[in-house]
């Protein structure tokens, strides 16, 4: 097992309440259902999502290439029902504009399925997922091209970066699968510190993170 250190550049700020609501994006879309998997777009496979969050795939105009998978949505139907639902997926083509494409059970949870589509409220949430955020590597990751996941973090991730002494930083880019890559790897550094940051600003590092493939790495907490 790889050991891993983290330091919270915001120790004193305490994490987010679940279900606390980061951003309201919409004031209304639709939910659909399809039978949906976590090793979807968003490559969580292994993953397995908190007790009570449902899966959620997302119509192109909200996915944004990979920029929202992790993320909960509080989602309510016209009679005031509620669920939470991670994002995992990607709305497959002809799926456009604000749509929800819902695991089967959460789109039961809302409706009959039968009705095969609803009109929907929705908002941005904490994910209600216990202790911290996770990272790992991907397949044929190494010094000569690094590639690094963040999954079980309570709120979507907007920044990525890599530092091979804690003083220099480079910033990953978000690939449409759900990976952090540095195509020209790590300079070499076979371990590395990696700073996350998320959508409320807050910014956590992991130490001593390898660059192997398949290596995993879990942080000191979460957002």
């Amino acid at each position: 097992m790889h050991l891993s250190t983290t330091l919270s550049f915001a120790a004193a700020t305490l994490p987010l309440a679940y279900g606390a609501i980061l951003a309201e994006r919409a004031t209304s879309a639709r939910a659909t259902w399809y039978g949906g998997t976590n090793a979807g777009a968003c490559s969580f496979n292994g993953y397995t999502r908190p007790s009570g969050v449902y899966g959620a795939a997302l119509g192109l105009n909200l996915y944004g290439k990979a920029a929202q998978c992790g993320a909960c949505v509080s989602i309510t139907n016209g009679s005031g029902k509620k669920i939470i639902a991670m994002v995992v997926d990607e709305c497959p083509s002809g799926c456009a504009g604000k749509t929800f494409d819902l695991f089967p059970d959460g789109f039961a949870a809302l409706a009959n399925p039968s009705a095969g589509e609803i009109d929907i409220s929705w908002d941005y949430v904490t994910c209600p997922v216990t202790g911290p955020f996770k990272l790992r590597t991907k397949s044929g990751s190494s010094q000569h091209w690094f590639a690094i996941q963040v999954y079980n973090a309570n709120q979507a991730i907007t920044k990525v970066e890599i530092s091979a002494d804690g003083s220099s930083w480079t910033s990953a880019s978000r690939e449409t699968y759900n990976y952090w890559l540095l195509p020209s790897g790590t300079n070499g550094a076979t371990t590395v510190q990696v700073r996350v940051t998320a959508k409320s600003g807050k910014s956590i590092v992991t130490k001593n993170v390898s660059v192997a493939e398949g290596s995993t790495a879990t942080a000191e907490s979460n957002f």
